[in-house]
């Protein structure tokens, strides 16, 4: 856009999945006031990390915290988490975050932007082998999900970019 200004903030996190991405865009990014969101996500999404999704271990942060201003003592935390810790969990590893999950925070992520007068772009990217250079084949269900909600905003689908570049 030549004469107009522009700043860009690159919030993004190596390693983040859309949970921690809308966290991160609901606690911070929003006060810097964005005109425009691009949200990329869903790789590490469909990784498992151990028995507990993201959801999960945000859930058991949150409950080993001491209420209001006994989290300010080391003291009271260590106490509070030893009486608070998450009650027994499955022995098989989960994906960090599912595939029905990522749709609801994608479009989260569409709707607290809108909401606030941003629009959101989400980008779909190739995953494991999905692009090769005379096909795109095997959607994930995370890539599914973000082509259904192009159909309510914009998305930048990067399949026929990459598939062109091969």
């Amino acid at each position: 856009w030549p004469g107009v200004p522009v700043e860009c903030i690159n919030a993004g996190v190596p390693g983040y999945t859309s949970y921690q991405g809308y966290e991160m865009l609901v606690l911070r990014g929003l006060s810097y006031q964005p005109d425009v969101v691009v949200a990329s996500f869903g790789w590490n999404d469909s990784r498992e990390w151990d028995v507990y999704s993201d959801r999960e271990h945000h859930e058991s942060y949150l409950r080993e915290q001491p209420p209001g201003p006994l989290k300010e003592s080391a003291l009271c935390r260590r106490i509070w988490k030893a009486f608070n810790r998450p009650i027994g969990g499955r022995t098989n590893g989960v994906v960090r975050v599912s595939p029905e999950e990522y749709k609801v925070l994608m479009q989260s992520i569409r709707t607290v932007t809108t909401n606030r007068g941003a629009r959101s772009i989400l980008a779909v990217w190739p995953h494991h082998g999905n692009c090769t250079p005379t096909s795109i084949t095997n959607f994930t269900p995370y890539q599914t999900a973000v082509y259904e909600l192009g159909s309510t905003g914009e998305i930048l689908d990067l399949l026929p970019v990459i598939q062109k570049a091969l």
